[in-house]
């Protein structure tokens, strides 16, 4: 049970780091 939620956790902050370098990169391309 504790294992899986950690494991969720990591999901989660593996999703929130690629979205925040994909929304860096746009910004980027913007200039």
């Amino acid at each position: 049970m504790v294992k899986k939620t950690k494991d969720r956790e990591k999901l989660r902050n593996i999703l929130k780091a690629t979205i925040k370098v994909q929304s860096l990169n746009e910004i980027r391309g913007m200039f």
